[in-house]
């Protein structure tokens, strides 16, 4: 299991559905796979999945997510979530930390829209603002197939 981010992130399985519990810090799991040692052999695979707890009023924080999009076609992906702070949660570009695709643009909800044309992987900066002003950019990152 690979853990991204700051926390650490609790799973406990009950009656076959899994309740997350996460520490006041966003963390990403990705490459999950869990393997029982009964007669029958069973996996669960988590993709980058983000594991947050509900905000609480603290600093605000902005998750990337990876998005992905398909060349030629019209995107609209995720490509980051904000806790803490104060919602509602405004986003947008952040060119100082590396600009969207080209022909892409970011919403004020955090999704990647308009029709990529060239295909890779691509980081590039993106802000969060709260409603009382505060703000805060990382970096996220979109794959785009051919």
């Amino acid at each position: 299991m690979a853990v991204v981010g700051v926390g650490i992130a609790y799973f406990d399985i009950t009656d076959s559905k899994p309740q997350a519990q996460a520490t006041p810090y966003p963390t990403t799991i990705t490459n999950v796979a869990i393997n029982t040692s009964s007669a029958s052999t069973s996996s669960i695979t988590v993709a980058s999945t983000i594991v947050q707890q509900a905000s609480t009023g603290g600093g605000l924080v902005l998750v990337p997510v990876q998005g992905s999009c398909t060349v030629g076609v019209q995107c609209n992906t995720q490509v980051a979530t904000a806790g803490g702070g104060t919602p509602a949660y405004t986003f947008g570009a952040n060119a100082l930390a590396g600009a969207a695709p080209f022909g892409l643009a970011i919403d004020s909800n955090g999704y990647l829209t308009e029709t990529p044309r060239n295909g890779g992987g691509y980081q590039f900066g993106i802000c969060v603002t709260d409603a009382a002003g505060e703000k805060a950019c990382r970096q996220t990152v979109v794959m785009i197939s051919t």
